[in-house]
């Protein structure tokens, strides 16, 4: 790609001295088809594509939470990490949307242990 700088360089050769596409290139020093490119060019902003949003609706969360709550029934050592949460997510091609279901998920476990933690508090402070 080249400057803008060396792109008026070329137009201003084309149009205003009259030199053909091949002495340009020659005396710039850059290949014909991108001299032939700069000349015929009329707009230089770059077309941006615009992005794939990936909805955050997910329709099965339910199957997905399903397999979060089951794991933390398992034994610690027997539980899914990240990673194999994301692969088994590539799996069903839910990929996209692992870190809005870690998010869901993390806030969810922590409101459960937050109640569990203090549950298990209360019934201890009763049976003193």
């Amino acid at each position: 790609m080249l400057t803008m700088i060396q792109v008026h360089h070329i137009k201003f050769l084309y149009e205003e001295k009259g030199y053909s596409l091949r002495k340009i290139a020659n005396e710039t020093g850059h290949d014909f088809k991108i001299v032939q490119k700069y000349v015929e060019q009329q707009d230089f902003n770059l077309k941006l594509e615009k992005r794939k949003t990936v909805s955050k609706k997910i329709d099965d969360k339910d199957e997905i939470m399903d397999w979060l709550i089951a794991d933390l029934e398992m034994p610690k050592k027997q539980r899914h990490t990240g990673k194999r949460v994301f692969d088994r997510l590539k799996e069903v091609d839910l990929h996209q949307v692992f870190g809005h279901i870690s998010l869901k998920f993390s806030s969810w476990a922590t409101s459960r242990m937050d109640y569990s933690t203090s549950h298990v508090a209360r019934q201890s402070e009763k049976s003193h």
